[in-house]
């Protein structure tokens, strides 16, 4: 698995510690290991989540873009920590026998719509912290994909993908991989130029769920 994600780390963050400037979440015990609770998480996915789908219209599927972006500027303005969008490839691990699935973004994957985005950020120990909050949308994803080149597509055959994934980068699912492409990046960081108000308009919209 790749590691080389270019997230900013806290070493670069000029930002109060923690104990100065708690979590803008209005939630209690906010902060375990340098990770929000298992509480806030699930708030912003959630927030996120209904922002997108209320803002497209749709149940969200497709739209690991704004995910990341959107979840990547709520996060930073609630952890207050600077948490940015990352893309690449994706590989699940998509049933118990070992049948695997991979949305491959080499060589032009934006162009074709093969690609995945997520967010996060390396700690000042070294850590990468990543964040999916379409991990619910992996099992969508599949069987909503087109076979390959003639091979058969495999079929989701293990338990429902969680609401969204948080952790540290080596104690994430093993059946999850996520493979960050500069190439990738460059080419999504143009491709969203024009969509930036959009982003701003759902991520007030997320933080104003959250919020209240």
């Amino acid at each position: 698995m790749h590691n080389d994600t270019n997230l900013p780390s806290d070493g670069d963050d000029q930002t109060p510690s923690r104990d100065q400037q708690p979590p803008a979440s209005g939630l209690t015990n906010t902060v375990s290991d340098g990770l929000p609770s298992l509480a806030l998480g699930l708030a912003i996915a959630d927030a996120v989540h209904e922002a997108i789908t209320t803002y497209t219209q749709d149940d969200g599927v497709g739209h690991c873009v704004l995910y990341a972006y959107v979840g990547a500027m709520v996060a930073s303005r609630v952890m207050r920590r600077m948490y940015l969008p990352f893309a690449g490839s994706l590989r699940l691990t998509v049933a118990h026998d070992g049948a695997g699935w991979m949305l491959d973004a080499r060589h032009g994957g934006v162009a074709r719509q093969e690609y995945h985005a997520w967010f996060g950020r390396v700690h000042s120990d070294g850590r990468i912290e990543l964040v999916d909050l379409a991990a619910r949308h992996y099992k969508a994803l599949l069987e909503r994909s087109r076979a390959l080149d003639g091979q058969p597509k495999p079929t989701w055959a293990r338990e429902d993908p969680p609401r969204y994934l948080w952790g540290f980068l080596a104690a994430l699912p093993p059946w999850v991989q996520f493979i960050p492409l500069e190439e990738t990046m460059r080419e999504l960081t143009r491709a969203m130029e024009p969509g930036t108000a959009e982003i701003q308009i759902i991520a007030a919209a997320a933080q104003h769920r959250l919020m209240h």
